[in-house]
Parts: structure tokens; C-alpha cells; sequence
């Protein structure tokens, strides 16, 4: 057998199982450790064959500073033989970020994802195919690794076939949300499909991962989450406060921010056994790939970050895409072409499958309705980080639980900085404080 070699990044700079002082934990020293030769050869069995020899392999980080916020992406370059030729892969790698903080938390959507992609898309895939449709733009799954503390999740490396992201500093336009839009109806559809093949049994009696994170038992009194989210307001608040007009919207936020944790863990509440799918849970920018023709027109489109999907309402991940990732001009404008797509999209996967559609289009446009408060909340969230420059990017791995209130306020007065200095942020706010004051929520400035 070929002499293995981990040549770069994935040797500790602690020894797994201690701290720098020395004292026993388990949380590896750093996300790169976690890779192992073992991981490896499991990995390269599973996507090629169980006769194929590894030979060699090393870890390559390829991502920016604000990326990735729950976890470590990086990618794994194999050499290996099989039937007496060598060749060559890489995978992408999502790992553990190793913060010695949220752990929990970190463990949750691992397992969350893990087991989506190795036991939900299968399921959804096969509804499909028996309808006569393409499967789940989604990566292709290689392997989990879910032990706690040393979470691994090996995905094919789409870079090869051409994918890439979307500028997060850009709104999304016309033709890429097309794309994802008629992604979410057919994900949701099919979980509709999967959910009638076995009516008394709900998905997530089915699927218990599912349940949404900030639902689990404890969360919700959890104050630091609840403070954590609170902080992302801030910068709404600066802009708010220096706009000459918008003065009840600094009101409006000052009140809201406290309530804004238990608002989103109302607003992913199903509404009903009817309007129930299967959510993406994280649709922004960050989590979508896209491939181009040789024009530059995006062509086709790839989910990823499964990390909080969820049971839902549609209008959930609806709003939660259109606030987060567009320019307030351009969602405005092309709203209702965007919610007659997903639904033509959603209808026409139900429909190859004789399945009756659950709700109406008019339900469709109410039940966004019914959730843009979710969008608006993520909107303001997302300004700041959708349009972060690496520089200002928060280092999470720097943060300890006995100075998170430090921490915190660093959190709020970066996201007041990145807002501050970003025309585009400012205008994104703005418009969704415009928003606001139409649907009633504060008082017109004028």
C-alpha cells in the first residue's frame, strides 16, 4: 500500500482531547484536525468505489472570512488508484469550527444536515423520479462523520463543473432568483409528495430532526441567543436614528429588538397541516451556487447549507430569500412574478405527480403575507452581513462565554460599522423600513 500524507492543515496545533493548559476536553484544537486518514478512504469508498486505493491527501482552505458563520468549509485534495490508474478528487468539507462555545448548538445542525442529506434527499429524489422529474439541485452527499464535538460532513466539490457564488455584495437580480424560486417549489413539492405517500404520519414524526432548532426544548429561554439576536438590529438602529424621516423607525426597532428571538420562533410555527413543507430554512446568497453559460447567464442553480431546514410554511423560506438577498427596488418591483414562479414550479412537480395541489395561489400570496415580518427581520439581520468586507468580519473563534457580553457589544458596534460605511445597506434598510410603515407596523414619516 501506498506511504499515506496529510501534508497540510490537518495536524493540531494542540493535542485532540486537551486544552492549552493541558486540561481534558472534547473539542478538537482546530476544524482542519478533524479530517482524518480514516474520514478519507470512508469518503473516496463511498463516492467511488470500495476498490479504490487512497495514495494521498491534504486539506485546502478556499473560503473568505464571511462565507461561513456556523461552521469551517474547507476542501480535501485525494490522489488515489483504482483499477491500476491514478487519479485525482477533491471534496468539500464542512467541519466542527471548534469555538469552545454553542456547542450544542453547533452539534444540532450538524446533525441536522447530516441526516438530511443522507436520509431526507434520497426520499425527496425518489417522489421525484416517480413523478418524472429531476431530482434536488443539491450537492452530492459523500459522508457524515456526526460524532459530537468531531463533526465531518464530506459533500461533492462543485467547483469542477463550473459553480460558483453569487456576489453576496450584490442583490440578487431577475434571472439567478429564477432559478432558486423554481428550486423551492420543487423542494417543497416534494415534500408534499413524500408526506402523501404516508398522510398519518406527519414528516417531522417521520424526519424528528427536523424540528426547527430555536423550537428545541430550552432554547427558547436561552438568554444569550436571545441577546445575540437582539445585537443584529443594531445597525438598523444607527441608520434609523441618522435619517433625517425615519425617526419612528428608530422607535419601532428599539422596542422590537428585545422580542425579535421569540417573534422568529413563532413566525416557523406551522400554520397548518396543509400549508406544511419541508423548508431549505437558511435561503441567502451565501448558500446558493450558481452556474453560468458562455454569455455569464446563470443556468442552473444548486441548494446548499441545509443546516436549519425545517417543516414550515412556504412563506417562511419565501421571505426569508426575497428580504435577506435583494435590493428593495428590485423584490418590489418583480414580487409577484417571483411568487408565480415558485407556484407554476410547485404546481407543476404536484401535478406530474397526480397529487393535488394544497394550497391556492392566493394562499401562497397570503401566507407570504402572513410571514414578511420573518423577511423584514432577516433583511435587517443580513444587511450587515450579507455586505461585510473580510476586515470586519467577527472572528467567532475568538469569542469565550465568560466575556460574551464583551463580545456582544463588539458584535453590535461592527454590524453598526459595516451599515455605516455601505450606501447599499443603508438603501436595503430603508427600504424596509419603507415597508414597515406601509404595512402599518410604524407611523409615515411624513
Amino acid at each position: 500500500m501506498e506511504k499515506m500524507s496529510n501534508k497540510k492543515g490537518t495536524s493540531p496545533t494542540v493535542p485532540p482531547g486537551q486544552d492549552p493548559d493541558g486540561a481534558a476536553t472534547d473539542v478538537a484544537a482546530t476544524p482542519q484536525s478533524l479530517v482524518t486518514q480514516e474520514l478519507v478512504e470512508i469518503a473516496l469508498r463511498n463516492d467511488k468505489s470500495p476498490n479504490a486505493q487512497l495514495v494521498s491527501w491534504e486539506c485546502r482552505d478556499f473560503t473568505r472570512p464571511g462565507d461561513n458563520y456556523a461552521c469551517v468549509v474547507s476542501s480535501v485534495e485525494v490522489d488515489y488508484k483504482e483499477g491500476g490508474e491514478e487519479h485525482h478528487v477533491t471534496y468539500v468539507v464542512k467541519l466542527n469550527p471548534c469555538r469552545h462555545m454553542f456547542n450544542e448548538y453547533v452539534h444540532d445542525v450538524f446533525h441536522k444536515e447530516g441526516l438530511f442529506y443522507r436520509d431526507v434527499v434520497p426520499e425527496l429524489n425518489k417522489c421525484l423520479r416517480e413523478a418524472g422529474m429531476a431530482t434536488l439541485s443539491v450537492p452530492k452527499f459523500i459522508h457524515a462523520h456526526l460524532e459530537r464535538n468531531k463533526e465531518v460532513i464530506i459533500l461533492e466539490d462543485l467547483r469542477p463543473r463550473g459553480f460558483k457564488m453569487f456576489d453576496r455584495k450584490k442583490g440578487q437580480d431577475f434571472a439567478h432568483a429564477e432559478l432558486i424560486l423554481k428550486e423551492l417549489g420543487r423542494l417543497h413539492a416534494a415534500s408534499v409528495l413524500l408526506q402523501r405517500q404516508n398522510p398519518n404520519t406527519s414528516l417531522l414524526e417521520r424526519f424528528p430532526f427536523l424540528e426547527d432548532l430555536f423550537l428545541k426544548t430550552g432554547a427558547q429561554e436561552d438568554e444569550t441567543l436571545k441577546t445575540m439576536f437582539a445585537n443584529n438590529f443594531a445597525g438598523a438602529k444607527s441608520i434609523a436614528e441618522s435619517t433625517p424621516g425615519y425617526e419612528h423607525a428608530f422607535g419601532w426597532i428599539e422596542n422590537f429588538s428585545p422580542k425579535a428571538f421569540e417573534i422568529m420562533c413563532k413566525e416557523v410555527l406551522p400554520s397548518s397541516a396543509a400549508l406544511t413543507v419541508i423548508n431549505h430554512g437558511d435561503c441567502w446568497t451565501n448558500n446558493l451556487l450558481f452556474r453560468y453559460n458562455a454569455d455569464g447567464n446563470p443556468i442552473e442553480a444548486i441548494l446548499l447549507d441545509l443546516q436549519v431546514s425545517r417543516t414550515c410554511d412556504p412563506g417562511c423560506d419565501l421571505s426569508y430569500f426575497l428580504y435577506s438577498s435583494f435590493n428593495g427596488e428590485d423584490r418590489n418591483a418583480n414580487l409577484e412574478d417571483f411568487l408565480d414562479i415558485y407556484y407554476d414550479s410547485f404546481k407543476q412537480v404536484l401535478d406530474a405527480g397526480k397529487t393535488q395541489v394544497p394550497y391556492t395561489r392566493h394562499e401562497l400570496a397570503d401566507n407570504f403575507g402572513d410571514h414578511y415580518m420573518f423577511g423584514i427581520m432577516m433583511g435587517m439581520v443580513f444587511a450587515a452581513i450579507v455586505l461585510a468586507d473580510s476586515e470586519d468580519v467577527m472572528d467567532f473563534t475568538k469569542i469565550k462565554e465568560e466575556n460574551m457580553e464583551e463580545s456582544m457589544q463588539e458584535w453590535g458596534e461592527r454590524t453598526t460599522k459595516v451599515i455605516n460605511k455601505s450606501p447599499l445597506a443603508q438603501s436595503r434598510l430603508l427600504c424596509l423600513f419603507d415597508e414597515l410603515v406601509k404595512r402599518g407596523e410604524i407611523p409615515s414619516k411624513e
